[in-house]
């Protein structure tokens, strides 16, 4: 997906959420992206120290995640982050975001989750971890993501599957 293609989904979740009454406070109008790892996409604020006041607030995506997922994958994404930004990134998932969601999904039929776990069009989980290491189950077919040379990743032999107790082979 292209960066102009992720910036006009960006705009359009943040009509979204105005259009249910939901204005993201003090959002720098562009979509970046983040270099954290183990999310699909980030909602930062920055406030003042001694009022705590909101300063701005700016919504990211993942790079790898941007790559890989299809419009409504992007869309629920950037729409669960523009939550974060009309509730108070401090809400986490709870409180007033949950019930933002729920209204979201309730009004307009989104899928808007605290967790959330996206397919790519061949139905693997898109990561967004650098994995440099595979291994598999020979049986069932199990996989699991390394990004450090582990004991395991060396000597997948001397492991067993835990779900069918099947032999385990390095794949990359």
């Amino acid at each position: 997906m292209t960066d102009s293609k992720v910036q006009e989904i960006f705009n359009m979740a943040v009509q979204i959420c105005e259009d249910n009454g939901y204005k993201p406070v003090k959002l720098i109008p562009k979509c970046g992206y983040t270099t954290r790892q183990n999310v699909y996409g980030v909602c930062l604020e920055r406030r003042y120290r001694n009022t705590k006041e909101v300063i701005y607030t700016q919504v990211k995506v993942n790079k790898k995640f941007a790559e890989k997922a299809n419009e409504q994958q992007m869309l629920n994404t950037l729409l669960h982050e523009c939550l974060h930004s009309a509730c108070g990134a401090d809400e986490r998932h709870g409180g007033k975001w949950a019930i933002a969601a729920k209204t979201l999904n309730d009004k307009c039929g989104y899928q808007l989750s605290a967790k959330a776990d996206f397919e790519d069009e061949n139905g693997e989980t898109i990561n967004t971890k650098a994995d440099k290491y595979i291994i598999q189950c020979k049986c069932c077919g199990n996989k699991w993501f390394y990004s450090r040379l582990s004991k395991s990743v060396k000597n997948p032999n001397l492991y067993r599957c835990g779900i069918c107790n099947g032999e385990l082979e390095r794949i990359k």
